[in-house]
């Protein structure tokens, strides 16, 4: 294998990659893909639930949320949610498209409570996100499988 002058790194990863293809078996580099989509899918189970448990909570998990429900509640008021600093209210600097979605969750599933339609709003923007990377590594890779690792 020849390469071009300076290019150490690409050795290194290639000598690397030959001792790896001589210490394990070949029946090792088969299993261990299977492994990790085994171990990826048990993450996404414990992830959901998880996400699941804590998803009908009726009080705040972290600080930010009362912070973001005094946005939303600002929202359901027709007020200003980026308005000037006060001592009563300080909003955050996010785009408002989370709030607006919370809020409409908010009048379309009012028994829902305060914090769910937010929680609910997160949660499918995690899950979303996930399969939009599991689609891209499809279309970008010949991973399989294992892209659901990634």
């Amino acid at each position: 294998m020849k390469f071009p002058s300076g290019d150490a790194p690409m050795r290194l990863l290639s000598m690397v990659a030959l001792g790896i293809e001589r210490i394990c078996p070949r029946s090792l580099r088969r299993g261990v893909p299977f492994a990790l989509v085994i171990v990826a899918a048990i993450y996404t189970i414990m992830f959901l639930a998880c996400a699941s448990a804590r998803l009908p909570f009726g009080f705040e998990l972290t600080w930010l949320e009362s912070g973001m429900q005094a946005m939303t509640d600002r929202l359901a008021a027709h007020q200003s949610i980026y308005a000037e600093p006060s001592p009563t209210y300080v909003p955050f600097i996010y785009p408002p498209l989370y709030y607006v979605v919370a809020h409409g969750i908010g009048l379309a599933l009012p028994s829902l409570g305060p914090f769910i339609p937010m929680r609910l709003v997160s949660l499918l923007a995690t899950l979303a996100t996930a399969f939009t990377v599991f689609l891209l590594l499809g279309r970008r890779t010949t991973l399989g499988l294992g892209r659901a690792v990634l």
